[in-house]
Order: structure tokens, then C-alpha cells, then sequence
């Protein structure tokens, strides 16, 4: 399951945007991303965190990984020739030592039962636009000030 967006940037706009994004969380510059790994806690599990793909301005992948799972949230950056650009995001999951892990992600891709994920998918993109459009217009309110 992909959810695409257009945003009303270049994609290297958007790319700049989204690796910044990622760097703050990561605590470094944009060009070492690629290098960090980032442990935190969520739900009593350690969960690891890492940039294994960092192909600019394409592809972008975040690796998250606890003692179970597995899941690689893919973000898919492609030029628009209005001026735009489309950002798409989809994540694939599977289980770390489980078959029966894996096959639960495929069946929760199923069309009946994807409306959760299809949701929380959709509005990580939309703040993601929100975020890089209002950069935007608050930039223009100091130019007009």
C-alpha cells in the first residue's frame, strides 16, 4: 500500500526538508544520516532505528527493527514538470523470527483491512506537506513584514 501526495516544492526542496527532519531526530548533519543508528523506547521495546538507503533526491528508507519485527518505511521523492513534486511513502514489514509474523503484514495489506494503516500512512504525508507548504508561507509573511 503506497500513499502519494503532490507538494508545491521542487523535490529537492522537499528532499532538503525531509532529510533535515530525519538529521534532527538522528542528532547529526545530513550528510552522516546514513551513518546513524538510534535506539529508543516504544511500547516497552527497544526499537533500533537506522537510514539504510539515502539516495538523494530519490529514495530514503528508515529501517525500524525490535527483537520482533522488522519494517522499512520506504519515502519515494519524484520531480512533477509543474513545478512540484510527488512524495510517496509505503512501508513493508515482516516478522524477524516469525513466519506467521510476516504473513499477519501481508494480510494486513489486504483491502479490507488496511483502513488503519492507510490512515496513519495518509497523515504522515499530509503533516509532511502541511510542514514544507507552511515553511513556505510563513517565509513570504517576513518578506511582506
Amino acid at each position: 500500500m503506497k500513499e502519494t501526495v503532490w507538494i508545491n516544492k521542487s523535490v529537492d526542496e522537499v528532499w532538503d526538508f525531509v532529510e533535515l527532519e530525519f538529521a534532527k531526530v538522528f542528532k547529526c548533519s545530513p550528510k552522516k544520516l546514513h551513518e546513524k543508528t538510534l535506539k529508543i523506547k516504544h511500547g516497552g521495546k527497544e526499537v533500533i532505528q537506522s537510514i539504510p538507503v539515502q539516495e538523494r533526491p530519490n529514495h530514503l528508507v528508515l529501517l525500524s527493527e525490535d527483537q520482533d519485527n522488522v519494517v522499512e518505511t520506504h519515502y519515494k521523492f519524484i520531480a512533477d514538470d509543474n513545478d512540484g513534486s510527488f512524495l510517496e511513502i509505503y512501508e513493508e514489514g515482516k516478522g524477524k523470527n516469525s513466519t506467521g509474523k510476516t504473513i499477519m503484514y501481508k494480510v494486513l495489506d489486504l483491502p479490507l483491512l488496511r483502513t488503519k494503516k492507510r490512515k496513519r500512512l495518509r497523515q504522515r504525508i499530509e503533516s509532511i506537506k502541511y510542514f514544507i507548504e507552511l515553511e513556505d508561507d510563513q517565509n513570504d509573511d517576513l518578506q511582506e513584514a
